[in-house]
């Protein structure tokens, strides 16, 4: 299967990874779910620094990647606004028709969310990977959007984990990263 364009990714928020990633694995044979390595950091919420730590797990549910993400910090962070305001398993964003992006693909996807009016509200780096950020669409689709500016060799562990998902999620839900190496 061709995968550029043709997933989306929805995120939803929890306050237990372990227990969100075995409940989607039981009810709709999604996952395996692998465990990303989400580095403590500075990120710009809103126009201002903090510091925010969270968990973050991706699996397949058929072609569409399901995220989990756990807040892990007191501080300002806006997984933690949505848990709050609407509970365990509420959605708090998608990324719709993944692929690699070039910086300036980014720029450009970017650019045209800003021209529809959508107010950035998250920006920071992801390690290896590249420049990530989020706009607000709640008001019109009930959830945050997400870009992010995908290199090739991280676009590569999509099909890496569709691979995965396959094969099906068996007795370990949740899997670490790195057996994806």
């Amino acid at each position: 299967m061709r995968l550029e364009g043709n997933v989306t990714e929805i995120c939803y928020v929890t306050h237990d990874i372990a227990a969100a990633t075995a409940r989607w694995a039981r009810t709709l044979g999604a996952g395996p779910f692998f465990d990303m390595a989400v580095p403590d950091g500075e990120l710009m919420l809103r126009g201002k620094p903090v510091r925010d730590k969270f968990r973050a797990v991706l699996g397949f549910s058929g072609t569409t990647i399901i995220e989990l993400i756990q807040p892990l910090s007191d501080g300002p962070s806006l997984f933690t606004e949505v848990l709050r305001e609407k509970g365990e398993g509420a959605i708090h964003h998608v990324y719709p028709s993944i692929r690699p992006l070039t910086a300036e693909a980014y720029d450009s996807l970017c650019a045209g969310y800003e021209a529809e009016g959508l107010e950035r509200v998250l920006d920071f780096t992801v390690p290896g990977i590249g420049r990530n950020c989020f706009y607000d669409a709640r008001d019109r689709i009930g959830s945050f959007i997400e870009v992010l500016e995908v290199n090739q060799p991280a676009f590569d562990m999509v099909y890496k984990m569709y691979e995965a998902h396959l094969a099906g999620p068996g007795d370990r839900p949740l899997r670490p990263f790195a057996e994806m190496m």
